[in-house]
Protein backbone atom coordinates (compact mmCIF):
# COMPACT_ATOMS: atom_id res chain seq x y z
CA UNK A 1 0.00 0.00 0.00
CA UNK A 2 2.56 2.10 0.85
CA UNK A 3 4.57 1.65 -2.75
CA UNK A 4 1.24 1.75 -3.99
CA UNK A 5 0.60 5.54 -2.65
CA UNK A 6 4.11 6.89 -3.45
CA UNK A 7 4.57 5.57 -7.12
CA UNK A 8 0.59 7.05 -7.74
CA UNK A 9 1.95 10.25 -6.05
CA UNK A 10 4.69 10.65 -8.34
CA UNK A 11 2.99 9.84 -11.35
CA UNK A 12 -0.32 11.72 -10.97
CA UNK A 13 1.44 14.63 -9.99
CA UNK A 14 3.42 14.31 -13.15
CA UNK A 15 0.79 14.03 -16.05
CA UNK A 16 -2.56 15.56 -13.80
CA UNK A 17 -1.10 18.98 -15.57
CA UNK A 18 -1.00 17.93 -18.76
CA UNK A 19 -4.26 16.55 -18.93
CA UNK A 20 -5.97 19.62 -17.02
CA UNK A 21 -4.33 21.96 -19.62
CA UNK A 22 -5.45 19.52 -22.33
CA UNK A 23 -9.36 18.87 -21.61
CA UNK A 24 -9.38 23.14 -20.47
CA UNK A 25 -8.39 23.51 -24.17
CA UNK A 26 -10.60 20.78 -25.81
CA UNK A 27 -13.23 22.67 -23.91
CA UNK A 28 -12.64 26.13 -24.48
CA UNK A 29 -11.68 25.56 -28.34
CA UNK A 30 -15.80 23.87 -28.21
CA UNK A 31 -17.52 26.44 -26.56
CA UNK A 32 -15.61 29.16 -28.52
CA UNK A 33 -14.47 32.07 -26.48
CA UNK A 34 -17.13 34.94 -26.12
CA UNK A 35 -18.96 32.11 -24.33
CA UNK A 36 -15.78 31.06 -22.73
CA UNK A 37 -15.46 34.53 -20.93
CA UNK A 38 -19.15 34.46 -19.14
CA UNK A 39 -19.10 30.70 -18.94
CA UNK A 40 -15.99 29.08 -18.53
CA UNK A 41 -15.79 29.01 -14.77
CA UNK A 42 -19.41 26.61 -14.55
CA UNK A 43 -18.19 24.77 -17.49
CA UNK A 44 -14.80 24.06 -16.56
CA UNK A 45 -15.89 22.61 -13.40
CA UNK A 46 -18.28 20.34 -14.61
CA UNK A 47 -15.94 19.02 -17.06
CA UNK A 48 -13.49 18.40 -15.12
CA UNK A 49 -16.13 16.45 -11.99
CA UNK A 50 -17.48 14.05 -14.98
CA UNK A 51 -13.75 13.15 -16.47
CA UNK A 52 -11.19 14.03 -13.85
CA UNK A 53 -11.97 10.50 -11.74
CA UNK A 54 -12.00 8.29 -15.00
CA UNK A 55 -8.84 9.68 -16.01
CA UNK A 56 -7.17 9.05 -12.31
CA UNK A 57 -8.54 5.59 -12.57
CA UNK A 58 -7.00 4.78 -16.01
CA UNK A 59 -3.66 6.88 -14.72
CA UNK A 60 -3.61 4.32 -11.68
CA UNK A 61 -4.42 1.03 -12.90
CA UNK A 62 -1.88 1.62 -15.46
CA UNK A 63 0.62 2.58 -13.32
CA UNK A 64 -0.36 -0.62 -10.89
CA UNK A 65 -0.33 -2.89 -14.02
CA UNK A 66 3.14 -1.77 -14.81
CA UNK A 67 5.22 -1.81 -11.36
CA UNK A 68 2.99 -3.72 -9.35
CA UNK A 69 4.52 -7.03 -9.78
CA UNK A 70 8.04 -6.30 -9.74
CA UNK A 71 7.50 -4.48 -6.45
CA UNK A 72 5.35 -7.17 -5.31
CA UNK A 73 7.93 -9.51 -6.14
CA UNK A 74 10.83 -7.55 -4.73
CA UNK A 75 9.37 -7.17 -1.42
CA UNK A 76 8.18 -10.40 -0.85
CA UNK A 77 11.93 -11.80 -1.43
CA UNK A 78 13.52 -8.96 0.78
CA UNK A 79 15.16 -9.83 4.18
CA UNK A 80 13.97 -6.69 6.37
CA UNK A 81 16.81 -6.38 9.01
CA UNK A 82 16.20 -4.02 11.45
CA UNK A 83 12.52 -3.73 10.43
CA UNK A 84 12.18 -7.61 11.69
CA UNK A 85 13.44 -6.26 15.28
CA UNK A 86 10.00 -6.74 16.87
CA UNK A 87 9.23 -10.61 16.18
CA UNK A 88 12.88 -11.50 16.48
CA UNK A 89 12.89 -9.59 20.14
CA UNK A 90 10.44 -11.87 20.96
CA UNK A 91 12.59 -15.42 20.22
CA UNK A 92 15.36 -13.75 21.57
CA UNK A 93 14.13 -13.73 25.06
CA UNK A 94 13.45 -17.72 25.14
CA UNK A 95 17.09 -17.89 23.52
CA UNK A 96 18.76 -15.48 25.95
CA UNK A 97 16.60 -16.15 29.15
CA UNK A 98 14.56 -19.30 28.67
CA UNK A 99 18.56 -20.32 27.13
CA UNK A 100 16.56 -22.05 24.03
CA UNK A 101 20.12 -22.32 22.40
CA UNK A 102 19.01 -25.45 19.88
CA UNK A 103 15.32 -24.88 18.81
CA UNK A 104 16.16 -20.81 17.92
CA UNK A 105 20.04 -21.51 16.31
CA UNK A 106 18.50 -20.63 12.83
CA UNK A 107 17.46 -17.30 13.66
CA UNK A 108 20.92 -16.10 15.00
CA UNK A 109 22.13 -15.12 11.09
CA UNK A 110 18.82 -12.88 11.47
CA UNK A 111 19.43 -11.16 14.75
CA UNK A 112 22.88 -10.38 13.58
CA UNK A 113 21.21 -8.06 10.29
CA UNK A 114 18.76 -6.73 12.73
CA UNK A 115 21.52 -5.45 14.59
CA UNK A 116 23.64 -3.70 11.45
CA UNK A 117 21.76 -3.30 8.21
CA UNK A 118 18.28 -1.93 6.97
CA UNK A 119 16.17 -4.38 4.16
CA UNK A 120 19.03 -7.12 2.72
CA UNK A 121 17.99 -8.53 -1.15
CA UNK A 122 19.90 -11.95 -0.95
CA UNK A 123 20.08 -13.63 -4.82
CA UNK A 124 22.62 -16.32 -5.91
CA UNK A 125 25.61 -14.65 -6.19
CA UNK A 126 25.64 -10.73 -5.21
CA UNK A 127 23.58 -9.15 -1.97
CA UNK A 128 22.50 -5.83 -2.07
CA UNK A 129 22.38 -4.56 1.79
CA UNK A 130 21.11 -0.97 3.13
CA UNK A 131 22.51 0.81 5.96
CA UNK A 132 20.58 1.29 8.85
CA UNK A 133 19.55 5.48 9.50
CA UNK A 134 21.75 7.16 11.86
CA UNK A 135 19.05 9.77 12.33
CA UNK A 136 15.03 8.54 12.86
CA UNK A 137 13.02 11.07 15.20
CA UNK A 138 9.42 10.55 16.11
CA UNK A 139 6.54 11.86 18.02
CA UNK A 140 3.65 10.33 19.22
CA UNK A 141 4.94 7.14 17.37
CA UNK A 142 5.13 8.97 13.74
CA UNK A 143 8.29 10.53 12.06
CA UNK A 144 8.64 13.98 13.00
CA UNK A 145 10.99 16.62 13.33
CA UNK A 146 10.57 20.32 12.50
CA UNK A 147 13.95 21.89 11.53
CA UNK A 148 15.65 18.90 9.78
CA UNK A 149 15.20 15.58 8.62
CA UNK A 150 13.13 13.33 10.46
CA UNK A 151 15.15 10.57 9.13
CA UNK A 152 18.70 10.18 7.38
CA UNK A 153 21.34 7.94 6.36
CA UNK A 154 24.95 8.05 6.60
CA UNK A 155 24.96 8.09 2.72
CA UNK A 156 23.14 11.74 3.06
CA UNK A 157 20.10 10.37 1.83
CA UNK A 158 16.95 12.20 4.34
CA UNK A 159 13.62 12.31 4.93
CA UNK A 160 11.78 15.06 6.10
CA UNK A 161 8.38 14.52 7.69
CA UNK A 162 5.75 16.96 9.87
CA UNK A 163 3.64 14.51 12.10
CA UNK A 164 4.15 11.47 10.15
CA UNK A 165 3.28 13.10 6.71
CA UNK A 166 6.70 13.17 4.19
CA UNK A 167 6.78 17.10 3.30
CA UNK A 168 9.65 18.79 0.99
CA UNK A 169 13.07 20.04 2.97
CA UNK A 170 12.15 23.63 2.68
CA UNK A 171 8.91 23.20 4.44
CA UNK A 172 10.22 21.12 7.55
CA UNK A 173 13.64 23.24 8.03
CA UNK A 174 12.45 26.91 7.28
CA UNK A 175 11.13 28.51 10.49
CA UNK A 176 7.09 29.79 10.23
CA UNK A 177 8.55 33.39 10.05
CA UNK A 178 10.42 32.78 6.88
CA UNK A 179 7.54 30.91 4.58
CA UNK A 180 5.36 33.17 2.53
CA UNK A 181 1.55 31.87 2.96
CA UNK A 182 1.43 32.12 -1.06
CA UNK A 183 3.57 29.12 -1.31
CA UNK A 184 0.36 26.86 -0.32
CA UNK A 185 -0.86 27.31 -4.07
CA UNK A 186 2.06 24.97 -5.17
CA UNK A 187 1.51 22.12 -3.18
CA UNK A 188 -0.92 19.76 -4.21
CA UNK A 189 -0.88 16.88 -1.65
CA UNK A 190 -3.55 17.69 0.82
CA UNK A 191 -2.31 15.97 3.60
CA UNK A 192 0.91 18.59 3.09
CA UNK A 193 -1.37 21.36 2.99
CA UNK A 194 -2.67 20.39 6.18
CA UNK A 195 0.92 19.87 7.83
CA UNK A 196 1.57 23.65 5.74
CA UNK A 197 -1.66 24.99 7.74
CA UNK A 198 -0.21 23.55 10.87
CA UNK A 199 3.10 25.43 10.49
CA UNK A 200 2.31 28.73 9.49
CA UNK A 201 -1.41 29.29 11.08
CA UNK A 202 -4.30 29.18 8.72
CA UNK A 203 -4.82 32.76 10.07
CA UNK A 204 -1.56 34.56 8.39
CA UNK A 205 -2.68 32.17 5.01
CA UNK A 206 -6.32 33.78 4.60
CA UNK A 207 -4.81 37.26 5.51
CA UNK A 208 -1.99 36.91 2.46
CA UNK A 209 -4.62 35.50 0.45
CA UNK A 210 -7.27 38.01 1.20
CA UNK A 211 -9.76 36.26 2.82
CA UNK A 212 -13.15 37.04 2.90
CA UNK A 213 -15.71 35.23 5.30
CA UNK A 214 -19.20 34.86 3.44
CA UNK A 215 -20.88 32.86 5.97
CA UNK A 216 -20.41 30.51 9.30
CA UNK A 217 -21.78 28.01 11.46
CA UNK A 218 -20.33 26.63 14.43
CA UNK A 219 -17.16 25.31 13.82
CA UNK A 220 -17.13 26.31 10.26
CA UNK A 221 -16.73 29.38 7.88
CA UNK A 222 -16.90 30.04 4.01
CA UNK A 223 -14.40 31.51 3.03
CA UNK A 224 -13.82 33.18 -0.55
CA UNK A 225 -9.87 33.23 -1.91
CA UNK A 226 -7.96 34.51 -4.45
CA UNK A 227 -5.64 31.50 -5.49
CA UNK A 228 -3.35 32.90 -7.52
CA UNK A 229 -5.88 33.28 -10.75
CA UNK A 230 -7.49 36.28 -9.88
CA UNK A 231 -10.39 35.23 -9.10
CA UNK A 232 -12.26 34.55 -6.23
CA UNK A 233 -13.25 30.84 -5.32
CA UNK A 234 -15.15 29.65 -2.39
CA UNK A 235 -13.18 27.44 0.89
CA UNK A 236 -14.74 25.48 3.29
CA UNK A 237 -12.34 25.98 7.02
CA UNK A 238 -13.16 23.70 9.21
CA UNK A 239 -11.83 21.94 12.78
CA UNK A 240 -10.13 18.43 12.59
CA UNK A 241 -11.08 17.92 16.30
CA UNK A 242 -8.87 14.48 16.75
CA UNK A 243 -5.48 16.20 15.53
CA UNK A 244 -6.96 20.08 16.45
CA UNK A 245 -5.57 21.62 13.57
CA UNK A 246 -7.64 23.56 10.95
CA UNK A 247 -8.58 22.34 7.60
CA UNK A 248 -9.60 24.54 3.92
CA UNK A 249 -11.05 22.62 1.20
CA UNK A 250 -12.00 24.09 -2.18
CA UNK A 251 -15.76 23.37 -2.75
CA UNK A 252 -18.11 23.76 -5.74
CA UNK A 253 -18.27 27.55 -6.87
CA UNK A 254 -22.19 27.60 -6.31
CA UNK A 255 -21.50 27.28 -2.79
CA UNK A 256 -22.47 31.05 -0.70
CA UNK A 257 -23.49 29.25 2.47
CA UNK A 258 -21.52 26.72 5.02
CA UNK A 259 -24.71 23.81 4.72
CA UNK A 260 -24.15 24.05 0.92
CA UNK A 261 -20.27 23.44 1.42
CA UNK A 262 -21.06 20.65 3.44
CA UNK A 263 -23.37 18.78 0.80
CA UNK A 264 -21.44 19.28 -1.88
CA UNK A 265 -18.28 17.64 0.35
CA UNK A 266 -20.94 15.02 1.48
CA UNK A 267 -22.81 14.26 -1.99
CA UNK A 268 -20.94 16.36 -4.34
CA UNK A 269 -23.64 18.69 -5.62
CA UNK A 270 -24.58 21.84 -3.98
CA UNK A 271 -28.46 21.75 -3.80
CA UNK A 272 -30.15 18.75 -2.02
CA UNK A 273 -33.37 17.46 -0.82
CA UNK A 274 -31.98 17.36 2.48
CA UNK A 275 -29.37 18.88 4.41
CA UNK A 276 -26.42 16.75 5.81
CA UNK A 277 -24.30 17.20 8.86
CA UNK A 278 -21.60 14.79 10.44
CA UNK A 279 -23.60 13.08 13.66
CA UNK A 280 -20.08 12.80 15.13
CA UNK A 281 -16.80 15.13 14.80
CA UNK A 282 -13.76 12.39 15.20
Amino acid sequence: DSVGASVWDSVWASVRDSVWDSVRASVKASVGEAVWGSVGASVWDSVWDSVGEAVRESVRESVWASVGEAVRDSVWEAVYGQNDASWLAFYDFFNEVCVLKKQTKSLYGLWLLAKSSGWVIPYKKVCFMSERYNVCKLQDGVIHCDGGPAISYPDGFSVWALHGVRVPQWLAESRDTEINPNELLKIKNVEQRREFVRKIGLERICYALKSKVIDKSGDYELLLLDIGDNRKRPYLKMLNPSIGTWHIEGVHPDCITVQQAINYRRFGTVETETNWSPTILT
